[in-house]
């Protein structure tokens, strides 16, 4: 079975996408309206209510084949502001790629001790 991570999960949607054959290690949003969303869809074992800021790579379980990050899109559509990855919201999407980017090079140290 194929395993993932989701960020800004929401109620859960990419879970319900990728359907039964892949299972959740980690899940988070910030919103706490969302998660019990998520909760009430999945259960409430791989949800954390918190910042993706916040979360470091200790928290993530497992190994996953998968990174889904439904980051919020306002700074970026033409009804919103225009600041792109710069603005409040979608400037949410650095802290992701940061915790991604910190969590390749764990494996990757990992990885290099059974090569």
């Amino acid at each position: 079975m194929r395993t993932f991570y989701e960020f800004f999960a929401g109620g859960g949607m990419a879970r319900a996408g990728l359907g039964r054959n892949w299972e959740c290690l980690f899940a988070n949003d910030f919103s706490q309206k969302k998660v019990d969303s998520y909760m009430a869809n999945w259960g409430n074992e791989d949800i954390l209510c918190d910042d993706v800021s916040n979360i470091t790579i200790e928290q993530l379980e497992g190994q996953a084949d998968l990174a889904w990050a439904s980051f919020p899109c306002q700074d970026l559509s033409l009804a919103g502001s225009g600041a792109g990855l710069s603005g409040k919201r979608s400037g949410t999407f650095w802290a992701f790629w940061k915790l991604i980017t910190s969590l390749k090079k764990e494996n990757s140290k990992r990885t290099a001790n059974y090569t």
